[in-house]
Order: structure tokens, then sequence, then C-alpha cells
């Protein structure tokens, strides 16, 4: 019996490293090793869960957290991590579910926070995920994907202002978040503030001269601003990196037949 522990705990450690490595077939193979010698050994069934979910068995990664969760439906981290493989399968009420179970567990978790708000935007509770994102940041003041996401909601509803300041924040975290100035000039663009949305497409293009998007934003900017050449000039670019951009292709149909005169 002690040895027979010696060596799973052993064969966990080599798979906990290979799943770190990103080796994820292997990890594989080794938790199925373990579980064949014990089908009860918790950290197996939970970290089996894990690996199954990156290499994109969402299913089979339920299952594994199922196992692990009735032998122990205590821990936080298992019912999130469920959750993620849930909301992975746009199963969101479910997943919610599971994201309210860890948070009764541990009020603290802030990614569990965060991921309830992506499952509340995702069945269209904006509100909500938006105090939810609030209280992951309330947790962690640094977590830039949950400003980044309250900002896209509050974009949604327009609340233009109120989503440039959380993109704001964002860029204080990470200045080069090449989608963050490509959504804010594209909020300055809607508002008729051109000169600060060319700054934010030009931004992302000294990052990324091949974004897509910031070449068709300038291009529609520059159409606003009644500089047809500039408009043409920018939408070519941007079908030249991608063929196949529609926005862009129609927007260089329309003004071709010229419904911006």
């Amino acid at each position: 019996m002690v040895f027979g522990d010696f060596k799973k705990r052993k064969l966990f450690k080599k798979a906990d490293d290979c799943e770190d490595q990103g080796n994820y077939q292997e990890a594989l193979a080794l938790l199925n090793e373990i579980i064949e010698m014990d089908p009860h050994y918790f950290k197996a069934l939970s970290l089996k869960g894990i690996v199954l979910k990156k290499l994109g068995k969402y299913e089979e990664s339920i299952v594994c957290y199922d196992k692990a969760l009735e032998l122990d439906s205590s821990l936080p981290e298992v019912w999130y991590n469920k959750g993620n493989a849930l909301i992975d399968l746009d199963r969101n009420d479910q997943a919610l579910s599971c994201y309210n179970k860890a948070l009764d567990l541990n009020p603290s978790f802030s990614r569990a926070w965060y991921n309830k708000g992506n499952a509340l935007r995702k069945l269209g509770n904006f509100n909500e995920a938006i105090d939810c994102f609030d209280k992951a940041v309330e947790l962690d003041d640094k977590f830039e994907n949950a400003l980044y996401n309250k900002a896209v909601i509050l974009k949604v509803l327009k609340k233009y202002e109120e989503a440039l300041g959380c993109y704001n924040r964002v860029l204080e975290l990470n200045p080069e978040n090449s989608s963050v100035w490509n959504n804010m000039g594209s909020i300055y663009g809607t508002l008729n503030k051109n000169k600060k949305a060319l700054d934010c497409f030009n931004k992302v293009l000294e990052l990324d001269p091949n974004e897509t998007r910031s070449w068709y934003g300038k291009g529609a900017v520059f159409i606003q601003l009644g500089e047809h050449e500039k408009a043409l000039n920018c939408l070519n670019k941007a079908l030249e990196v991608d063929p196949d951009f529609e926005p862009a292709r129609k927007l260089k149909e329309k003004l071709a037949q010229g419904e911006f005169s």
C-alpha cells in the first residue's frame, strides 16, 4: 500500500509537470494510469478534467469534474473549472450555477466573479455581468480582462464615456493592448471625435501594421471627414491584408457608388 501511494504521487507529480509544460497527451496517459490504479484519486480526476478541457474534450472534462466532486464538493476551484468547461460548450446557465457554487465556497474568488460575468454576458444579463466584473476588479485591481469585458458591455449599451473610462484603466495596465486602442477608436468615431479616433487607430497600426479593423476604422473616419481618397487607401489596405474582410469591401463599394458625396 505504501509503495502504491508513493508510485501514485510520483506519477501525479510527473503528470502535473507535463500539464504545466503543455504536454497534454503525456499528462493524460499518466493520469489514466493513476486512475486505473485508484479510481478515487481526487487530484488525478481533477487534473484530468483540466487536461481534457485544454485538449478541447469538454464533455469528457465535465465527467471527470463530476467524479471529483462526488468525492469532495468543498473545493471552489473544481466547481470553477467545471463552469469553464460548460461555458465553452455554451451551456451558460449550468456554468453560472457552477460559478455560484464556487463563490458560495469562496466569495473572494476573483476569477469566478469574472467568469460568472462572462456567463451572464452571454445570457444577455448585461447589468448583472457588469456587477460581477466590478467585483472581480474590487478583489484584483489589476484584472485587465474584467475591465476590458466591462467596457465591451458598456459600448454595447452605448454608455460610451463609461466604456472609454474602463478602456483607459486597461491601458494603464497594458499600454500596448491593441484591441483596446481599436475599440476606443471605434467609440471616438461614433462620437464624431475624429482626431481622437485616428490617433487610436494609428496607435494600433504602430503596434501591428496588419490590423485589418484599424485600417477599416481609419477609412470610415476619413469618410466622415470627407477625405475620400485617404479613405479608399485605408480600405484598400484592409482588403490587401484580408481580402475577405466584408465590412471593408462593402464600405468601399458604397464609396465607389458615391453614397458619401
